[in-house]
């Protein structure tokens, strides 16, 4: 009777949620791994297909026709209540429910930081809802806590319940983190809750411009420029790379990682250029690449500012 009474995000509302939380906005064409997070994050798995091979969504088009199928989607069930109390709230709660009393209840005391995925005590009378409801509201707790560190399946938890826009929310969080008794010097686009306070293209630059910065700042360090860099990798007569080639020499020179190299890689094939490419397709010149080197102040060595 429970399972009738469910109630579902619409399709869109969860894909862009999920695709938010992986950091994928803008993207059509998905990986394997692409198309595995954003199922996670949706709590669905991928379909079996003949000969029990699983049977991915390629695009963001054949995951919005896969996820309609699935309705409903992250589903919660309208009348169950979640809600903080504190500790002494908590310890007359569940010595009521010791006393084992004959009106009904339907209570759970839950501590998510103790017993993950099941109540810590309960009444005779409650019964489990939805399994992403209870998951949701653990990490509600964790947000309003002013945890900082979230994967991307509980970032989509979380922003599938917080109907605010992200300034309203970037508030808040920052005035409630102030309080508390925690390390607060590292800026919040270098966080993983920056998905639920920052819009994606503000997320993006600031993010952008750490790992440039970061860049510049090792290889001021070992006295080389980036013209340098590029010709370690691409090769002393060639002006060009491929994307993969350009994160793939990041990552090998211990300048950043795997998703910071990528990222700065394909800014530096876009730059300043309008191409309908896949970014699989894109290549990356040695002029683009000193160019976006040179939008965040702070020079490299003068190899650099010759040309």
């Amino acid at each position: 009777d429970m399972w009738q009474q469910l109630q579902g995000v619409t399709p869109e509302e969860a894909i862009q949620a999920a695709v938010s939380a992986c950091e994928l906005d803008g993207t059509e064409d998905l990986t394997e791994a692409q198309a595995k997070s954003l199922l996670e994050c949706l709590h669905l798995s991928p379909s079996t297909g003949i000969g029990g091979d699983l049977r991915l969504p390629r695009s963001v088009t054949e995951l919005k026709q896969f996820v309609a199928a699935e309705c409903p989607v992250c589903p919660v069930q309208p009348g169950r209540h979640f809600c903080l109390v504190s500790l002494i709230e908590a310890e007359h709660l569940r010595a009521v429910l010791h006393l084992r009393p004959p009106f009904p209840m339907g209570i759970a005391l839950r501590s998510p930081s103790a017993l993950e995925n099941q109540p810590l005590d309960t009444s005779n009378d409650f019964s489990l809802g939805p399994p992403f409801q209870a998951y949701a509201a653990a990490q509600l707790c964790r947000f309003v806590d002013s945890e900082a560190s979230f994967s991307s399946r509980e970032l989509c938890s979380v922003d599938l319940n917080i109907k605010s826009p992200h300034d309203e929310r970037m508030d808040w969080w920052e005035h409630v983190r102030r309080c508390r008794r925690r390390a607060q010097a590292r800026p919040v686009p270098s966080l993983s809750v920056s998905a639920l306070l920052l819009p994606p293209s503000i997320r993006y630059k600031a993010r952008l411009e750490s790992s440039i910065t970061k860049v510049k700042a090792v290889l001021r360090r070992r006295g080389t420029s980036a013209k340098q860099l590029f010709a370690l990798q691409a090769g002393r007569k060639s002006l060009h790379m491929s994307v993969h080639e350009l994160a793939q020499g990041l990552q090998q020179f211990g300048l950043l990682d795997q998703a910071e190299a990528g990222r700065l890689a394909l800014a530096a094939a876009k730059f300043e250029r309008q191409s309908f490419l896949a970014d699989k397709n894109l290549s990356v010149s040695l002029e683009n690449f000193v160019k976006l080197m040179g939008t965040v102040p702070g020079s490299l060595v003068e190899d650099d500012e010759d040309d």
